[in-house]
């Protein structure tokens, strides 16, 4: 029986984000200083990543494969994004994307869906963004996404 990623990441995924992601530093010295600046690499390729999406998304369509709990619709919320669809297999993540977002007035149209993206045909997107989900992926894999992807 090999690896299965989908119950890896279901049953990691929300923790982790909360726990790597909602940090606010104490001074209990270097260790957890070591250990918050490691966890700060996917927030700083989100935020980067909305630095140089925004300039592009205006009246723009937007999926998101591997959404999470949404870190990146987060951070691109004030982008005058036109539709946006946020993918991932963790249904405990979704829960908290639609919690947080979907029903928000303040920002863009937004919906979450739980879904293995290899498995889905999608309409046409303006922009297709995948941040940190191609680590995951074997070679094949990626092909395939690539090519159901392309327009």
């Amino acid at each position: 029986m090999g690896f299965d990623k989908k119950k890896f990441w279901e049953n990691k995924i929300v923790g982790w984000e909360d726990k790597r992601y909602s940090f606010k530093i104490n001074k209990s010295g270097f260790l957890q200083a070591f250990g918050i600046s490691l966890g700060s690499s996917l927030l700083f390729r989100i935020q980067k990543s909305a630095e140089i999406l925004r300039p592009y998304l205006a009246n723009k369509s937007l999926l998101e494969l591997g959404c999470g709990s949404g870190l990146l619709f987060n951070e691109l919320s004030d982008s005058k994004i036109k539709k946006y669809i946020g993918i991932d297999w963790a249904p405990s993540a979704i829960d908290k994307a639609i919690v947080k977002f979907e029903s928000s007035a303040k920002l863009p149209p937004s919906k979450f869906i739980v879904g293995n993206f290899m498995d889905m045909d999608f309409p046409e997107f303006d922009v297709v963004v995948a941040l940190g989900v191609l680590d995951w992926l074997e070679i094949d894999e990626i092909d395939t996404l690539f090519s159901k992807t392309k327009s």
